[in-house]
């Protein structure tokens, strides 16, 4: 269907520009359940590494399989001041295959307000729109608590095919996972939950669902970053008729170094 063409390039869009970015920067307070700021304290220099898994579109079968020929490299690079908020541009190096992709990402953290910011996020989900300062986490909010992220225009019109966005976000919940390298790490993060639920003609075909997790220094291990990404297994279509499916994407720490 020509639904095809707008999906494949939203989970290109998603799974690729979206999975190369990352960092941030703080000022100290106490990580807690939500509502209470945590403490993400970034630094100049910090260097992540990343594993990739794809995730069975179907939902029966939970086993992710590693992609053994890509990896990426997220560099903290250089930092600029703009008011009391210091922000980050992050070199992100991908090697798919042996190709090199580079990509930047400009973030940062207002710890008073507990709210963390990334330049473009928005664009990931519509490219046609300009790129704006997109909240990406809201501490100051109580867990689940959801916010709207603005796409102006929020409808993109493919083959005659009128695709209206509506994008939400929520600090799902506070959490860990082991990173992939061995020895495996415990990290320290959040999960903020993105669902795009997608309509035409007034009619819902599906949502697109990508969780971005934020780590942070527990006093005893800073791993403060963006520490995954990962884009869950898609399943688009109108109710009795299925119009596009597609793997997700698992971007996971493998190793991290922060001075």
């Amino acid at each position: 269907m020509k639904n095809i063409k707008f999906f494949s390039a939203f989970l290109i869009i998603a799974a690729a520009a979206f999975f190369w970015g990352c960092g941030d920067s703080s000022t100290p307070t106490t990580p807690g359940p939500g509502g209470t700021a945590p403490t993400i304290d970034m630094k100049k220099g910090s260097v992540f590494t990343f594993t990739y898994d794809t995730l069975n579109r179907n939902t029966s079968d939970t086993t992710p399989v590693r992609l053994t020929n890509m990896t990426s490299t997220d560099t903290y690079t250089d930092t600029t001041r703009v008011g009391s908020n210091l922000i980050f541009t992050i070199r992100s190096s991908t090697d798919s295959a042996g190709i090199i992709s580079i990509d930047t990402t400009l973030v940062y953290y207002d710890a008073p307000s507990g709210k963390f910011y990334q330049y473009g996020l928005t664009r990931l989900i519509n490219p046609l729109i300009s790129p704006t300062w997109d909240l990406v986490a809201d501490f100051s909010l109580s867990t689940g608590t959801t916010w709207n992220l603005p796409l102006n225009p929020n409808t993109i019109s493919i083959s005659g095919f009128a695709i209206t966005i509506n994008l939400n976000a929520k600090v799902a919940e506070q959490t860990s996972f082991l990173t992939t390298s061995n020895p495996s790490r415990t990290i320290n993060c959040y999960r903020i939950e993105f669902k795009a639920d997608l309509t035409t003609s007034n009619i819902a075909i599906g949502s697109i669902l990508f969780d971005y997790f934020l780590g942070y220094n527990d006093g005893i291990t800073n791993s403060s970053g963006i520490v995954r990404l990962k884009l869950r297994p898609v399943n688009i279509g109108l109710p009795t008729v299925p119009i596009f499916s597609n793997f997700g994407l698992d971007r996971k720490t493998n190793t991290f170094s922060i001075p």
